[in-house]
Protein backbone atom coordinates (compact mmCIF):
# COMPACT_ATOMS: atom_id res chain seq x y z
CA UNK A 1 0.00 0.00 0.00
CA UNK A 2 1.33 3.43 -0.51
CA UNK A 3 -0.05 7.21 -0.10
CA UNK A 4 -0.72 9.73 -3.37
CA UNK A 5 -2.13 13.17 -3.23
CA UNK A 6 -5.71 10.79 -4.21
CA UNK A 7 -5.31 8.72 -0.79
CA UNK A 8 -4.13 5.37 -0.30
CA UNK A 9 -3.24 3.48 -3.23
CA UNK A 10 -2.57 -0.19 -4.00
CA UNK A 11 0.70 -1.30 -6.19
CA UNK A 12 0.75 -4.26 -8.11
CA UNK A 13 3.70 -6.95 -9.31
CA UNK A 14 3.79 -9.91 -11.80
CA UNK A 15 0.05 -9.48 -12.71
CA UNK A 16 -0.85 -12.25 -15.41
CA UNK A 17 -4.04 -12.02 -17.36
CA UNK A 18 -5.72 -15.20 -18.38
CA UNK A 19 -8.30 -16.18 -20.96
CA UNK A 20 -11.29 -17.94 -19.22
CA UNK A 21 -11.28 -21.49 -20.18
CA UNK A 22 -13.00 -22.83 -22.80
CA UNK A 23 -13.38 -26.23 -21.11
CA UNK A 24 -16.26 -26.44 -18.78
CA UNK A 25 -16.66 -28.92 -15.73
CA UNK A 26 -19.36 -31.70 -17.08
CA UNK A 27 -22.61 -31.26 -15.39
CA UNK A 28 -24.75 -34.15 -14.59
CA UNK A 29 -27.33 -35.22 -16.16
CA UNK A 30 -29.10 -38.42 -15.92
CA UNK A 31 -28.28 -41.98 -13.91
CA UNK A 32 -30.18 -45.26 -15.45
CA UNK A 33 -30.02 -48.64 -13.22
CA UNK A 34 -30.69 -51.42 -15.09
CA UNK A 35 -30.71 -55.58 -14.32
CA UNK A 36 -26.81 -55.68 -15.30
CA UNK A 37 -25.80 -52.34 -16.49
CA UNK A 38 -25.66 -48.46 -15.62
CA UNK A 39 -25.59 -45.54 -17.49
CA UNK A 40 -24.44 -41.69 -17.17
CA UNK A 41 -25.07 -39.15 -19.12
CA UNK A 42 -23.82 -35.41 -18.31
CA UNK A 43 -23.74 -32.28 -20.77
CA UNK A 44 -20.77 -30.36 -21.40
CA UNK A 45 -18.92 -28.61 -24.17
CA UNK A 46 -15.59 -31.14 -25.04
CA UNK A 47 -14.38 -32.98 -27.91
CA UNK A 48 -13.53 -35.71 -25.38
CA UNK A 49 -14.20 -36.66 -21.78
CA UNK A 50 -11.97 -38.90 -19.54
CA UNK A 51 -14.09 -41.14 -17.26
CA UNK A 52 -12.67 -42.84 -14.16
CA UNK A 53 -14.64 -45.33 -12.04
CA UNK A 54 -12.95 -46.79 -8.83
CA UNK A 55 -14.84 -48.36 -5.73
CA UNK A 56 -16.54 -51.97 -6.73
CA UNK A 57 -15.26 -51.18 -10.25
CA UNK A 58 -12.21 -50.16 -12.08
CA UNK A 59 -12.29 -48.41 -15.20
CA UNK A 60 -10.38 -45.88 -16.84
CA UNK A 61 -11.47 -44.83 -20.33
CA UNK A 62 -11.89 -41.94 -22.78
CA UNK A 63 -15.26 -41.06 -24.74
CA UNK A 64 -16.30 -38.86 -27.58
CA UNK A 65 -20.10 -38.60 -26.01
CA UNK A 66 -21.46 -36.99 -22.78
CA UNK A 67 -22.40 -40.58 -21.73
CA UNK A 68 -20.87 -43.85 -20.24
CA UNK A 69 -22.12 -47.24 -19.54
CA UNK A 70 -21.05 -49.47 -17.17
CA UNK A 71 -22.32 -53.18 -18.43
CA UNK A 72 -21.70 -56.90 -16.83
CA UNK A 73 -22.85 -55.77 -13.58
CA UNK A 74 -24.60 -58.48 -11.69
CA UNK A 75 -28.60 -58.53 -11.43
CA UNK A 76 -29.98 -57.56 -7.68
CA UNK A 77 -26.39 -56.38 -6.45
CA UNK A 78 -25.41 -53.43 -4.37
CA UNK A 79 -22.31 -51.16 -6.07
CA UNK A 80 -20.48 -48.42 -4.45
CA UNK A 81 -18.38 -46.48 -6.64
CA UNK A 82 -17.14 -43.05 -7.44
CA UNK A 83 -17.65 -41.61 -11.47
CA UNK A 84 -15.35 -38.94 -12.06
CA UNK A 85 -15.49 -36.97 -15.64
CA UNK A 86 -13.14 -34.55 -16.52
CA UNK A 87 -13.67 -32.52 -20.15
CA UNK A 88 -10.69 -32.54 -22.55
CA UNK A 89 -10.30 -29.92 -24.99
CA UNK A 90 -6.95 -30.23 -26.96
CA UNK A 91 -4.52 -28.74 -24.07
CA UNK A 92 -7.10 -27.81 -21.63
CA UNK A 93 -8.62 -29.58 -18.96
CA UNK A 94 -11.85 -29.18 -17.23
CA UNK A 95 -12.44 -29.16 -13.28
CA UNK A 96 -14.04 -32.85 -12.87
CA UNK A 97 -17.54 -33.80 -11.88
CA UNK A 98 -17.90 -36.27 -9.25
CA UNK A 99 -20.17 -38.47 -8.44
CA UNK A 100 -20.26 -41.13 -5.57
CA UNK A 101 -22.49 -44.14 -7.05
CA UNK A 102 -24.64 -45.92 -4.68
CA UNK A 103 -26.90 -48.21 -6.70
CA UNK A 104 -28.57 -51.85 -6.41
CA UNK A 105 -29.12 -53.41 -10.04
CA UNK A 106 -32.73 -54.54 -10.99
CA UNK A 107 -33.67 -58.58 -10.21
CA UNK A 108 -33.35 -60.88 -12.91
CA UNK A 109 -36.73 -61.94 -14.49
CA UNK A 110 -38.11 -64.55 -12.84
CA UNK A 111 -37.81 -67.83 -14.89
CA UNK A 112 -42.07 -69.20 -15.53
CA UNK A 113 -42.91 -71.94 -13.37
Amino acid sequence: MGESWYGSSTYFDDVEIRKKPDCHQPVQDTVTIGMDSIAISWTGNSERYAVAVKGDTTIVDTVSVAKFVINDLTPATKYKDTITITGVCGEEVSEALKLPLNFVTECAPVAAL
